[in-house]
Order: structure tokens, then sequence, then C-alpha cells
């Protein structure tokens, strides 16, 4: 749920302001343009505390890890869940959102930066997966 409203508070930022459409104004919706229908891991944005990398309560992890850590090293806190989206936009001012929040089976931390592609492969396997699909305005409030 957290990151369907992060979606639909970014679509507060896609007016269109003197007649110009302005979705590249936005964090994370702009990437329905490069990407359109494919799974992508949305960008951290440390001043939103937002990342596609969340602890075992749930609580995002600002930035997220690049590696886990070796054992006897100091330990950060390491990703229990993570995130895509997968962003279409189907119709001038409506974009529609698929969140997958996925776990490790085996409940080990996991890295958020593997490639949407592989994780697909793992499917029910040895990821769990909850999808949840939305929509996604612009903001009519400004034209």
């Amino acid at each position: 749920v957290t990151w369907a409203e992060r979606l639909r508070n970014d679509g507060l930022l896609w007016n269109q302001p003197n007649g110009v459409d302005d979705l590249s104004d936005t964090y994370w919706l702009s990437q329905a343009l490069p990407n359109p229908g494919g799974w992508i891991a949305p960008a951290t944005v440390v001043s939103l505390n937002a990342s596609s990398a969340a602890d075992v309560m749930g609580a995002d992890i600002v930035p997220p890890p690049a590696s886990l850590p070796i054992p006897g090293s100091p330990q950060p806190i390491e990703p229990a869940f993570c995130t895509h989206v997968r962003l279409t936009k189907f119709y001038p001012t409506e974009i529609r959102a698929e969140i997958r929040v996925y776990w490790s089976r085996t409940g080990n931390p996991i890295l958020c930066n593997e490639a949407p592609a592989n994780t697909d492969a793992k499917w029910g396997n040895t990821y769990g997966f909850v999808v949840m699909t939305t929509a996604i305005s612009r903001n009519s409030a400004v034209n």
C-alpha cells in the first residue's frame, strides 16, 4: 500500500501547466515513458525516505545496501522485502501501476538490485510475491 500511495502522490506533480504535459517532473511515473510495460525497481529518493528495499518490519532502507554483510562485520539493516513496479500509460492522463513486493521464501535477507527479469524466473519457487494494481490520474487541478 505504501508504494501505491507514493505513486498516487507522485501523480500530483503530473499536471499540465500552460497546456504542456509535465510527466517528466515526477519521481517515478516518468519511468513509464522510457520503459513501457516493463518491471522496474523504483528509484530511491533519499529526501522522501523512499526505497525499493524494506526491512522485516516494512520500513524503507535508504540507501539500500549493494551487498549483504560479511559475517563478523558490522551488521547493517538487511532487506527482507523488495519492490518492483510496472507502469503503463494507457490513456493520455492515466497510468496503470502494478506493484509487486517479493521476499525470499527461505526467510533469508535478499538484495533488491536483482534484474526484474531474473526475479520473474523465480516466481513462486525462490520468491514469494504479492501484486497490487491501481491507476494514477494526472492532476487536473492545475490546467
